[in-house]
């Protein structure tokens, strides 16, 4: 996660790791393969759940580049050396998981990058740094999903990122992928050995979406409601259960959200200007002009003027 602001580290790091903690079960997994993965997208959320999904892995900390074995013990696991992997540094992968494709038994690993902070700031595109997930995730699987020149054996990869403010205030999913296209000819090839791995980046918007996995991760992440009115949701529109352990990790995720937080800076912010102008140092169109307000804040500053 990159924060963007120093002394808020404290309160997004326990976001964080409770947004990942909630995302982590798999029925939830469930609803995002089913929305984001084309391989699941015919089967049901109770089959992608319970036959699909191996032992998620909540990162908590760094994640060695090369660890990308998953056992029952929910511990990573890695055959290549250390040293390798101190040269090609560490990368961390909020949730980490492998899923079985029904039916053609496929097996493709699938990292979920959940970017709750608001207002990311980060000096580089995101899709860069998902390009660069994708491609570690590939890399790394010599000597531990095949071994030698066995290249046949490299598994597809997935990075799903859930970025919590879109850039545009509009609710989208899009995927990246690799394609073929023609120069001179087109030379016929199996899709299974070039589709090898995909970014989904899902944004959420302003607005209200017939989407159900966006309205699920908006009910989630945005939505005002308590913990307990959410949990009824989730019941009721989505049939996912929480343990208690869970519910008491969507409470802190409520109490800690950020749109709650920010919401308060910007309700203490219009507060001073009101208070600023009644004093005389400063006019309405002068805060009109500054280009720092939105019509709806400027709308209630002069209401209460």
């Amino acid at each position: 996660m990159i924060m963007k602001h120093n002394m808020l580290d404290g309160r997004n790091s326990a976001y964080d790791k409770a947004a990942k903690q909630i995302l982590s079960q798999k029925k939830l997994l469930a609803w995002i393969l089913k929305h984001t993965v084309k391989e699941f997208e015919s089967f049901s959320i109770k089959e992608i759940a319970e036959s699909c999904i191996e032992h998620p892995l909540v990162a908590t900390e760094h994640v060695n580049a090369d660890d990308i074995g998953i056992d029952t013990g929910n511990k990573i696991r890695g055959s290549r050396n250390e040293s390798d992997s101190v040269s090609e540094g560490t990368i961390t992968f909020d949730i980490l998981f492998h899923a079985i494709v029904p039916n053609t038994k496929e097996r493709i690993a699938l990292i979920i990058n959940v970017e709750a902070q608001k207002n990311i700031d980060t000096p580089y595109p995101l899709i860069k740094r998902a390009l660069y997930y994708v491609s570690r995730m590939i890399s790394f699987q010599k000597e531990t999903e095949f071994t030698g020149s066995d290249y046949g054996n490299i598994k597809k990869v997935y990075s799903i990122w859930l970025c919590m403010d879109s850039p545009t205030k509009q609710n989208s999913i899009t995927g990246y992928q690799i394609m073929p296209y023609e120069i001179y000819h087109m030379q016929p090839e199996d899709e299974r050995n070039y589709d090898l791995l995909s970014i989904i980046m899902v944004y959420l918007g302003a607005e209200k979406s017939q989407n159900r996995l966006i309205e699920l991760l908006r009910l989630l992440f945005i939505d005002e409601a308590s913990a307990a009115e959410k949990i009824q949701h989730l019941q009721q529109d989505y049939n996912i259960e929480f343990s208690n352990t869970q519910r008491k990790e969507l409470n802190t995720m409520c109490n800690l959200s950020e749109g709650i937080f920010e919401r308060g800076i910007e309700k203490g912010r219009i507060e001073n200007v009101i208070d600023l102008i009644k004093m005389g140092l400063l006019t309405f169109d002068a805060i009109k002009k500054s280009g720092k307000y939105t019509p709806e804040e400027l709308s209630i500053i002069n209401a209460r003027l």
